[in-house]
């Protein structure tokens, strides 16, 4: 007889022992006012540039929400936020930015950040003293909060590795600012972590810091494309799901 268990954060009726890590996870990686236009740490190049990665993200959430559930390819959309300390060693290198219940961590305007159907993780990340580049950061450096699609938010006690295993991630879509810092780390990680990775980079956008040639896009380019990472578009990923 088989038996089964209620997930609530999984929202599901799961077998027990099932590990089968088939599904995919959206990562919105720190579209946050302050990387916009305007902000403290400004990498779009323009209110069009920073409109038109917002609406592919939007469009690649929107499929991720419908084409999700026990027989969708979809079991989570992460998003994340810097979420520092006031006085963190970060800003020795850094502007300020993206401090703690400021004006300037919160999430872009027009960013779709609430679904229907999938559950929503936002993650903080950067707390304390560490810099924060990555969302896969060990759980005492990030905060997890997750939104379920009936309205319950729980706090998930470790880190992102940990959740995406719960919801059987094994391929990880990312987006965000700024491509060749935070989004560069966290595909860096997951690829680190075994997960198949596709970067969109339509749905993407990076600033090079003249005095930080080596991070310069080409060069971050370069070692995502070693590291395994798939570079692909908006179009791509949802002709995929339309045709699927």
């Amino acid at each position: 007889m088989v038996e089964f268990r209620y997930d609530p954060i999984g929202c599901s009726l799961r077998k027990d022992g099932e590990d089968t890590m088939n599904k995919r996870a959206l990562l919105i990686t720190d579209v946050t006012r302050c990387f916009g236009p305007g902000g403290e740490l400004p990498v779009p190049s323009s209110e069009e540039a920073a409109a038109t990665t917002v609406s592919n993200i939007n469009k690649l959430f929107k499929s991720a929400d419908i084409f999700s559930g026990d027989f969708g390819e979809w079991s989570l959309i992460i998003i994340s936020r810097d979420w520092h300390d006031p006085n963190s060693p970060h800003f020795n290198k850094w502007p300020r930015h993206g401090v703690e219940f400021t004006e300037g961590s919160e999430f872009y305007p027009d960013l779709k950040i609430r679904a229907d159907y999938v559950p929503v993780a936002i993650v903080s990340k950067g707390l304390g003293e560490v810099d924060g580049y990555s969302p896969f950061d060990p759980s005492p450096d990030v905060n997890i909060i997750l939104i379920m699609p009936n309205g319950n938010a729980y706090p998930w006690k470790g880190d992102l590795d940990s959740l995406c295993k719960h919801f059987r991630v094994g391929s990880i879509t990312n987006t965000g600012w700024a491509k060749n810092y935070c989004v560069e780390a966290g595909c860096l990680a997951a690829r680190e972590k075994g997960y198949e990775v596709n970067l969109v980079t339509d749905a993407t956008d990076g600033i090079n810091v003249p005095t930080d040639p080596d991070n310069h896009m080409d060069n971050s380019d370069k070692r995502m494309q070693l590291a395994g990472v798939i570079f692909t578009t908006t179009d791509e990923v949802l002709r995929k799901f339309k045709s699927s």
